[in-house]
């Protein structure tokens, strides 16, 4: 549908609406509606882009696993008002102790067989970048204590490291739930980085399966780690930083590593060209 503009004054231009959308919405003179500026794109709606997503949810047949993927997939999808029907205390309690892997939300209300949930979190665009640096941090961390864990020979402490690696799984759903509800601060972009954050949090999930698989033999790889975790640290300077120097001195890093025939290192970090891709596709 193609219209063309009315220029009011030199500061003021309208265009006008179709009138089947108008009734279709119940809208008359002087009723508000709500227009939203996408880069090239106006947003005209109805009913405001705030308005709260509400959910009641039957939850008393699902397991403890169970319980922690719906309750994922409840946030991701942007829901500020979760009403769970629970089936005992049991399990009302292990709702209490899931929410806190979930940033933004607090129990309203909880009882023998109801849980009520509400979103108290603000919308600043820099909760998302918020996160995506805290992502990165954390496995920074992994990787440096896992390096010192090594040094002392202490295997216990590498085969834990997959423990971490729950609030990087919290900190990516969160970044999910923003996408999904209010997009990215480049909209045409949302897409994009929905891809970057989940194989960030993928990298995460193959560099513990490797700390893990070191612990269980026994071996000493502390080269492999820093190299590793050198790059890492490079991957997150681009993001921040972004220049294409940086991004073909990081991919002639990546180049070099994957050189190696040791396969368990290679899948460690196979996805970290992956990555580079997508950082381009947001700079682009």
């Amino acid at each position: 549908m193609q219209r063309k503009l009315i220029q009011l004054s030199p500061s003021t231009a309208v265009v006008s609406l179709p009138a089947s959308w108008i009734k279709h919405n119940k809208l008359f003179k002087g009723k508000s509606i709500f227009v939203e500026e996408q880069e090239n794109r106006i947003i005209v709606s109805a009913i405001s882009k705030k308005t709260e997503k509400e959910i009641t949810a039957d939850v008393k047949g699902f397991s403890s696993r169970l319980m922690w993927n719906y309750f994922d997939a409840l946030y991701i999808c942007g829901y500020d008002n979760m009403t769970l029907l629970t089936r005992d205390n049991n399990q009302s309690a292990l709702i209490g102790k899931i929410i806190k892997f979930f940033p933004g939300l607090i129990i309203e209300e909880e009882r023998k067989n109801i849980v009520r949930i509400v979103d108290v979190a603000d919308n600043p665009s820099e909760n998302l970048d918020k996160m995506l640096a805290r992502m990165f941090h954390i496995t920074i961390t992994i990787l440096e204590d896992s390096i010192d864990a090594l040094k002392s020979k202490d295997y216990d402490v590498l085969a834990k490291m997959k423990d971490r690696d729950y609030h990087i799984n919290s900190y990516a759903s969160y970044c999910f739930r923003q996408l999904n509800k209010y997009g990215y601060k480049t909209y045409s972009k949302t897409g994009i980085m929905h891809t970057y954050v989940k194989i960030l949090e993928m990298i995460t999930d193959r560099i513990c399966i490797y700390l893990a698989q070191i612990a269980k033999e026994k071996e000493k790889r502390g080269n492999e780690l820093t190299r590793i975790l050198e790059l890492y640290k490079e991957i997150y300077s681009l993001h921040y930083n972004y220049s294409v120097n940086k991004l073909i001195e990081v991919e002639e890093g990546h180049h070099k590593m994957i050189q190696t025939k040791d396969i368990e290192f290679l899948a460690s970090i196979n996805l970290f060209f992956d990555i580079l891709e997508i950082e381009m596709q947001l700079n682009g």
